[in-house]
């Protein structure tokens, strides 16, 4: 409650939302035109809005840090991370 009442609200009908949405239907096209299929249990939409909203985050962070990153890098990192969002996770050996 503390995040949402100290965010600024943005109008449904802003440039910046407009801007968002049109982000987002981006995601979505390119999460179908992939060349190997999108898990079955994954939500096409739900995972667009995921990783436009955490290269959204990531990036504005970035720039208001400027950690000790150099920009080829913190791409490199990012693309990788968007990249991999479909991967599934290495089975670890249970420990006896």
């Amino acid at each position: 409650m503390v995040v949402e009442g100290q965010t600024p609200r943005l109008g449904a009908d802003g440039p910046v939302v407009a801007f968002e949405q049109q982000i987002g239907e981006l995601a979505r096209v390119a999460l179908s035109l992939r060349p190997y299929p999108i898990p079955a249990e994954a939500d096409a939409d739900a995972a667009a809005w995921m990783l436009v909203r955490t290269v959204e985050h990531l990036t504005i962070r970035y720039l208001l840090d400027a950690p000790p990153i150099p920009r080829e890098r913190f791409l490199a990192d990012i693309t990788r991370l968007i990249l991999n969002y479909f991967r599934e996770p290495p089975v670890r050996a249970e420990r006896e």
